[in-house]
């Protein structure tokens, strides 16, 4: 429990170090949100602000999939490419995601349809003790 609030504490309100950053979330609905502002501040820090949007809305949604399709917390990795950002979100559950064709007036169903807008490329990689969803977004 002390690592939990120590690695929050840090993930959002400390300035990330290298190219590379992670950061755990719980569980829980209010987490997407804190993913998407670990994003937002993670890409000023990196001055890559232009991203952000995007970015923030790819996050969103994985993390989103991963808390209520996946039941499980999950981590946020943030990493800089020569190209742009790469974006991955692990989690417990097995599940492949698989992207369908919502209803024009269904309110939900498009978030990797979304992710694949959105991203220059994207994917995921099953692992034996869950799988991680990956995007990445080309610099503008």
């Amino acid at each position: 429990l002390h690592s939990e609030v120590i690695c929050r504490h840090l993930c959002e309100e400390s300035a990330p170090r290298g190219d590379e950053v992670e950061c755990s979330f719980e569980q829980d609905a209010a987490s997407p949100s804190r993913a998407r502002h670990f994003v937002i501040r993670t890409l000023q820090a990196w001055s890559l602000e232009d991203l952000a949007p995007d970015a923030a809305l790819v996050v969103s949604e994985l993390a989103t999939n991963a808390v209520l399709h996946g039941q499980s917390s999950f981590d946020v990795t943030l990493s800089l490419l020569d190209s742009g950002l790469r974006i991955g979100v692990r989690d417990s559950s097995r599940l492949e995601p698989v992207p369908r064709d919502a209803p024009l007036n269904a309110s939900s169903g498009r978030g990797l349809e979304l992710v694949e807008a959105l991203s220059a490329r994207w994917g995921a990689v099953l692992l034996a003790d869950g799988k991680v969803i990956w995007a990445e977004l080309d610099l503008v």
